[in-house]
């Protein structure tokens, strides 16, 4: 597959106002197809939702009211994740991702973000963790005017 993995941080940049950011997004949009996988989302709405409410996690399984209170904030969120191809992962990608944990250094979410790479042939992540840069077969980019 042609095109760039988009990282959670990019998302949350994004939904958090970064103007600048959400300009080269929208502009990374129109020259490639962008995609992410299932941890990207829930990364995006476990923070999201976090940074939004306030609340820790274990407040909000207390009071799962919570949510249905920002209903129309997670649809935002849905949208912006909408712009980017779900891929799937598999059985395939697990293996992989155990052989980049130890390989490139990389924490189990991150791992399976870039196996997921791996296993679609995907070269390029747009990000703002470090960590990815330890992947010799991803190029990271930045989203800012001067990367």
């Amino acid at each position: 597959m042609s095109g760039v993995f988009i990282d959670s941080n990019v998302f949350l940049k994004i939904l958090e106002g970064d103007k600048e950011i959400y300009r080269n997004f929208l502009a990374l949009t129109q020259k490639k197809r962008i995609y992410r996988n299932a941890i990207v989302g829930s990364e995006v709405y476990h923070v999201f939702i976090r940074l939004y409410t306030g609340r820790k996690p274990h407040e909000i399984k207390a009071n799962p009211d919570i949510l249905s209170e920002i209903k129309t904030e997670l649809l935002k969120v849905e949208k912006l994740l909408d712009l980017a191809r779900t891929i799937p992962f598999s059985r395939s990608e697990e293996e992989t991702a155990r052989r980049i944990m130890i390989d490139c250094g990389l924490l189990p979410n991150d791992a399976l973000i870039a196996a997921t790479c791996v296993q679609h042939s995907i070269t390029d992540i747009a990000t703002f963790d470090n960590d990815f840069t330890r992947c010799p077969f991803l190029t990271v980019h930045r989203l800012t005017d001067a990367s």
